[in-house]
């Protein structure tokens, strides 16, 4: 719903150090202009929506790769709007 809040993660479980995460929304780089914030931690990576627009509706694709392999999992975020009285 729009105007609340919440959070993507990206968890590598195994594979070697180092690991790149990159985020993409519907295949695309983030527009910085949705405000998302990313947290990153060794294999683990979140991305914060402090607060839901519908702009933010979309497919995100999270993309891991080290030396090895690369691999994406990706979820879609669905944002309602707000009735107006």
């Amino acid at each position: 719903m729009e105007g609340q809040r919440t959070s993507a993660m990206c968890n590598v479980v195994s594979g070697d150090l180092p690991i790149d995460i990159k985020w993409l929304k519907d295949y695309q780089v983030i527009p910085s202009i949705l405000n998302i914030t990313e947290m990153r931690v060794k294999f683990l990576s979140y991305l914060i929506f402090e607060e839901l627009v519908r702009e933010h509706s979309g497919t995100y694709i999270c993309s891991a790769s080290n030396g090895a392999a690369t691999t994406n999992h990706s979820a879609v975020l669905s944002v309602k709007g707000m009735e107006k009285r």
